[in-house]
């Protein structure tokens, strides 16, 4: 009999999937935002830049999921549940206002940056199909 510990069961995920089905690779882009962080982050000690990136459904525009680099686990989770369901290009400012409602961290400034310039490379990556 083995008398090793048995490995822990991996985290769960940070915040749940909007459908069961993930969004086939081929049916999806990714996209990045960037903004510099403040040093007087934890993340900003460890880069010197935030990165938010979100894989969009091109069928619907919504964003399936959602990772980023800041430094601790709630406020990655804050921010990809912010994100997960949205239309970038349309819930924008609602997402941003959200943001400066209730994240009162160091890093708020480098969140909104990097979400505005999600929205910005989105729309510029002409990815999505565009409305009638």
């Amino acid at each position: 009999m083995d008398s090793s510990p048995s490995s822990p069961s991996p985290d769960p995920p940070h915040h749940p999937r909007p459908d069961p089905a993930p969004t086939p690779a081929d049916r999806s882009v990714l996209v990045a935002g960037y903004a510099q962080l403040p040093q007087s982050t934890g993340a900003g000690v460890m880069w010197r830049h935030l990165t938010i990136i979100v894989r969009i459904d091109t069928r619907s525009g919504l964003v399936v999921d959602a990772s980023t680099t800041l430094a601790t686990r709630v406020a990655d989770a804050f921010v990809a549940e912010l994100l997960f369901g949205a239309d970038l290009l349309r819930d924008q400012e609602h997402i941003v206002t959200t943001v400066e409602r209730a994240y009162f961290g160091n890093g708020r400034k480098a969140i909104v940056g990097a979400i505005r310039d999600l929205a910005s490379r989105l729309r510029e990556s002409g990815a999505l199909p565009t409305e009638p």
